[in-house]
């Protein structure tokens, strides 16, 4: 995915190199671990100079930082994509969409998810509220479905986390453990997870094994 240098000049091949240098600490603090990753391996990865990395970043850990950031905007905006495809039927089957986008995307890239889920999140109380707004970003495509709860009173503030709370468990075991590419088959039951807040058992186990018959 990396963008090839084009007349424009200078702009477009630093543009090209940050992303080297990106891709290549998502692989270095996957493979090796973050207390492992050293910034001279992940320049020799991505065949650049020190100069070049000094210029985009002011160290190891800003560099860290920077791909997180990379690896969840393109995670998350796969999910919400998704997401809003389905919503267009019905809340429940934007749910689906979007989960089984996030999913794939696990099981696609390994390496990124387990350095977003797994390696980075300890690092730091930086880091940790990193992670914390992804998890939030993702909780915002649940709000929709509050209006199924039935409650007499507005539900709590934390539902939509406490909603994911399975699914993270479930994802951060499955990928530590060198899982990844097995996930997309759990797909039902960590959707009934999600839904179980929203629609009741009875009816998040409907919506769990017509995913499962899909």
């Amino acid at each position: 995915m990396a963008i090839a240098p084009r007349e424009e000049g200078r702009s477009e091949v630093r543009f090209g190199a940050r992303e080297r240098i990106l891709r290549s600490m998502v692989c270095s603090v996957a493979g090796r671990g973050y207390e492992a990753a050293e910034v001279p391996d992940v320049i020799e990865m991505a065949g650049v100079p020190q100069a070049t990395f000094d210029r985009f970043f002011s160290d190891k850990d800003d560099c860290v930082l920077a791909a997180y950031d990379y690896v969840i905007d393109r995670i998350l905006e796969r999910v919400a994509a998704a997401y809003e495809l389905g919503a267009a039927g019905s809340w429940s089957e934007g749910v689906r969409r979007g989960l089984e986008a996030l999913l794939g995307a696990i099981a696609e890239q390994p390496a990124a998810a387990r350095m977003a889920l797994v390696e980075v999140p300890p690092i730091s109380p930086e880091a940790h509220a990193r992670y914390r707004a992804a998890l939030e970003r993702l909780a915002m495509l649940l709000r929709g479905g509050r209006e199924y709860m039935g409650l007499d009173e507005e539900p709590p503030p934390q539902v939509e986390l406490m909603a994911l709370g399975g699914a993270e468990v479930i994802l951060v075991d499955e990928v530590s453990a060198g899982r990844a590419d097995q996930l997309p088959g759990r797909m039902p039951e960590i959707l009934f997870a999600i839904l179980v807040p929203y629609l009741g058992p009875e009816d998040a186990a409907t919506e769990m094994h017509a995913a499962a018959a899909a």
